[in-house]
């Protein structure tokens, strides 16, 4: 049985020899940039700042008039947990937003074909989901009328080319034949709980199990952020969560509106995790009346194709990193701004 290759680091070239056995027809800009297009919107992947992204652009752009409405039903496919980040961000010119959805994988720790085969096809049926979101959720009559999630799909979700029986199917072919620069780490192995835990400890930080589940733990960054990881079912999950309540300092008290377009203004440039507003059952939902800011940012990754160590704690140590990030943005978001002094208090 042929031994597996070592993760190697992942060139433009490289990633467009990947695409070229997959099943899907694309196209190479001259950045190297991978597109491929349907009727509804365009997906691209590319190779940029030690990290492998997945975007997908809707074609038709939502009049600015719809902004809020679009935000919260944003807000509705990002509680998904998909891993895809949705945002509308406002065009240059005109009264109008573009809708958009990205993710992002480090990779400068290096990555296997299998593993990039296994990450990309998730992404691309990702992608492909999320512009079925939007064909349904703007019907046939676009702008004119919106359908909220209550009121259900237009059709079924059935614009992802996954194929359930053979998750492979948009990479039939296997990869070895593209030959790999030498390798300088162990080969990917399956994640445990066991290993998570390890990871985490060899950060330095404060680890704790959980409270709440079994498979989880609580770290403490150097910058006294307080971030929870877990895994199951072969995903690692990141969460970051932030509650204008148990800050000591004082907090501008936020109508839905203004905090759904805080959570925009993140999720137009976050590159790992993704803010939603945290549901909260004692608050009112109206858009309009004031009440105390709850938001959570989050990130998934699945890890079926398996980590190594220098990949795993990658992963944990970058999204650790945003998780700090985070904090800063919500309490320059949400805090009077002479009382913020930082994320490390």
């Amino acid at each position: 049985m042929a031994r597996r290759p070592i993760p190697s680091r992942l060139t433009l070239k490289r990633l467009e020899q990947v695409m070229a056995s997959s099943t899907v027809p694309y196209a190479v800009r001259s950045d190297k940039t991978i597109v491929f297009n349907n009727e509804s919107g365009n997906v691209t992947i590319s190779v940029r700042d030690g990290l492998l992204w997945a975007a997908v652009t809707w074609h038709p752009w939502v009049p600015l008039r719809l902004a809020d409405d679009l935000a919260q039903l944003l807000d509705d496919w990002n509680r998904r947990a998909t891993g895809l980040t949705a945002a509308g961000d406002r065009a240059t010119f005109g009264d109008l937003i573009i809708v958009g959805a990205h993710s992002a994988r480090p990779v400068g720790a290096g990555i296997d074909n299998d593993q990039l085969r296994h990450i990309m096809t998730d992404e691309i049926t990702l992608c492909m989901e999320f512009l079925a979101f939007m064909e349904q959720t703007f019907p046939d009559t676009r702008f004119e009328s919106v359908k909220t999630p209550g009121q259900g799909p237009a059709r079924a979700l059935d614009a992802s080319p996954r194929d359930e029986e053979n998750p492979s199917a948009l990479f039939p072919e296997k990869l070895t034949r593209f030959s790999l620069e030498t390798g300088d780490g162990p080969r990917p192995s399956p994640v445990t709980n066991v290993r998570l835990l390890r990871i985490l400890t060899g950060t330095g930080w404060m680890v704790q199990p959980q409270a709440s589940r079994e498979d989880g733990y609580i770290t403490r960054t150097d910058a006294g952020v307080l971030v929870g990881f877990s895994l199951a079912d072969d995903h690692l999950r990141v969460e970051v969560p932030w509650n204008s309540r148990v800050e000591k300092r004082e907090v501008q008290p936020q109508s839905l509106r203004a905090t759904l377009r805080a959570v925009t203004g993140w999720n137009v440039d976050s590159r790992l995790l993704t803010m939603i507003v945290e549901p909260d059952d004692d608050a009112p939902g109206d858009l309009q009346v004031t009440r105390p800011v709850r938001v959570v940012a989050y990130g998934i990754w699945c890890l079926a194709a398996g980590v190594n160590d220098r990949q795993f704690t990658e992963l944990v140590v970058e999204a650790a990193g945003e998780a700090e990030e985070f904090i800063r943005y919500c309490r320059s978001s949400f805090m009077k701004e002479e009382e913020d002094d930082g994320a490390g208090d």
